[in-house]
């Protein structure tokens, strides 16, 4: 360093001490800035959301405590988050086994934006004023809690609201209109599986113009469902099966040429299928069934080519099936059993429902031979066809559908038992096999090497009901090793039962005092009947101990 007058040792110190003083300001920053990088920096989360949060966390429990100590920052809580003012806009806690009631503080949460409690155990109403109090809402799932109460009528979405989830719960009473009034945003909306009663509000079109999903089903809804619907040209979804709903379905769904899914099952629509179905080119899943429709399947229902799913069983439907429904190429579900369709079948062409996996015809008229061009659809893993006039034998081709776990042919009118028996065996997969009321007084086949070790390894029920057999049973029925539940007719066979079936099945008789078509009508949900156990009973039991989640939450 140079000779200055002006450098002195005291000034070299000063300076030097300065110097590391400005060195450990600089430190601390870098820390302080490194930590507010890796973790988000707040002050302390704002009194109220604490004590809002505090007083929701006395109003439940949970098997494992939420991890909500006082002596640490709200926003830092479980399922907790907050803005950049620190206020909470998050509460997430779906899944976490609470249990109680949703405590009124919540309301105080003004600047939430998410809130999710949903699949707990939930109890008790909404809190009072939650719809408006909570006016930054964008997101609200309270499903499958047992939530109860309804909507009073001073209720209302806010603008902000773009999904609201309130499924699965034991809400009662009306929708009012009102409620979707200032809902601009409004994008979701689910409440299936409550016992909502009144009219389904299509007036949410009206005022929520964006809407993309709508689930009004498995709820106490009644009357006709009025026109509005059309003012929805974003729906893609519109769900309101399994309610009271009756009277016509209203023209200007027809319009939505956005919607990918018509769900209204299990109601009592009547009227018909209206042709202009067919401008709903973007539709999935046409799902009517359980209805009391009347008419003909749309001539050129061919037009949704997009179609995945068409379930129209358990109505009136009259007619043939339409040519052009070969063109839903991508149908992977078709149902119309339980109508009064007819028709050759064996004239239709199935060759081109190349992704076709389950196809029902059952308890319809259509006559002829089994359809040939079925064996082409190679992806087909059940097939019901039974209770129509069908005739003729069961054909080789039925091989090539390797996938094929379910099929039904039962009455009908088919011959040559043992030819059946022997090409079904080609069917690696079959778990239930329905020929009940067929092959009328012929003799089950009594070569013992009809069935061989390890045909058949998956079988577990077998129906040859009613079909008036002779002869012996014969033993290889005893080979079935996976064989659950059996039904054969044996009025006219002479062995001993217990030397071959394990099963605890008993004999059943005929129906009596049934005409024709009521027969046909209810075969698939009655009894026994002459005809073998109706699939729905198989199905039951073959469930039977298996609960499923009943309506109304858990």
């Amino acid at each position: 360093m140079l000779w200055s007058p002006f450098y002195s040792s005291s000034s070299s110190s000063s300076s030097s001490s300065s110097h590391l003083c400005f060195l450990d300001v600089l430190l601390i920053l870098v820390v302080v800035t490194l930590s507010c990088s890796v973790y988000t920096c707040h002050g302390s989360c704002n009194q109220l959301d604490r004590d809002s949060l505090s007083s929701f966390n006395l109003s439940t429990s949970t098997p494992s405590p939420l991890n909500w100590s006082l002596s640490v920052d709200c926003c830092s809580w479980e399922g907790v988050a907050c803005d950049e003012s620190d206020r909470v806009n998050s509460l997430l806690l779906p899944s976490k086994g609470l249990v109680g009631t949703i405590s009124p503080s919540i309301v105080n949460l003004s600047h939430l934006s998410q809130l999710n409690l949903s699949r707990n155990w939930l109890s008790g109403p909404i809190p009072d004023g939650f719809f408006t109090a909570l006016n930054h809402l964008v997101i609200i799932d309270l499903s499958h809690n047992r939530l109860t109460g309804q909507l009073s009528d001073s209720d209302k979405l806010m603008s902000t609201a773009t999904t609201v989830d309130l499924s699965s719960n034991r809400f009662y009473g009306t929708t009012q209109s009102s409620f979707f009034q200032p809902a601009l945003n409004l994008q979701r909306f689910n409440v299936s599986n409550n016992s909502f009663s009144g009219s389904i509000p299509s007036s949410v079109c009206r005022f929520s113009p964006l809407i993309e999903h709508l689930d009004f089903s498995n709820n106490d809804f009644v009357g006709s469902i009025s026109q509005g619907f059309g003012l929805c040209s974003n729906l893609l979804r519109l769900r309101a099966g399994f309610n009271n709903l009756s009277g016509a379905i209203p023209s200007d769904i027809y319009t939505v040429s956005a919607l990918q899914e018509l769900y209204a099952p299990a109601n009592k629509l009547s009227g018909v299928i209206d042709e202009s179905t067919i401008n709903l080119i973007n539709l999935r899943t046409l799902a009517l069934f359980g209805n009391e429709l009347t008419g003909k399947i749309p001539r050129d229902i061919g037009m949704l080519s997009n179609l995945e799913k068409l379930l129209l069983h358990n109505n009136k439907l009259k007619g043939t099936l339409p040519r052009s429904l070969t063109n839903c190429t991508r149908l992977t579900t078709l149902s119309l059993r339980v109508n009064l369709l007819e028709g050759e079948l064996s004239a239709f062409d199935f060759s081109k429902f190349i992704q076709l996996r389950s196809i029902d015809l059952g308890n319809n008229f259509f006559t002829g031979r089994l359809p040939a061009s079925l064996s082409l659809c190679k992806n087909l893993a059940a097939i019901r066809l039974a209770t129509n006039s069908l005739n003729g034998e069961v054909l080789p081709g039925i091989t090539a559908l390797q996938s094929l776990s379910f099929l039904s042919l039962s009455n009908n009118s088919l011959n040559n038992i043992t030819s059946a028996m022997r090409i079904l065996t080609g069917c690696k997969n079959l778990s239930i096999l329905m020929l009940s009321k067929n092959f009328y007084n012929e003799p089950l086949p009594g070569d013992e090497n009809l069935i061989r070790a390890g045909e058949f390894q998956n079988l577990q029920v077998l129906g040859l009901g009613g079909c008036g057999f002779t002869g012996q049973i014969p033993m290889w029925l005893s080979r079935l090793d996976k064989l659950e539940l059996q039904n054969i007719y044996l009025c006219h066979f002479s062995a001993v039962l217990g030397r071959v079936f394990t099963s605890t099945n008993a004999p059943s008789g005929r129906p009596v005092g049934k005409s024709e078509v009521d027969r046909r009508r209810k075969a698939p949900y009655g009894g026994r009947g002459r005809c073998g156990f109706g699939v729905k009973e198989i199905e039951n039991q073959r469930n039977s101990g298996k609960g499923g989640e009943r309506k109304g939450g858990r």
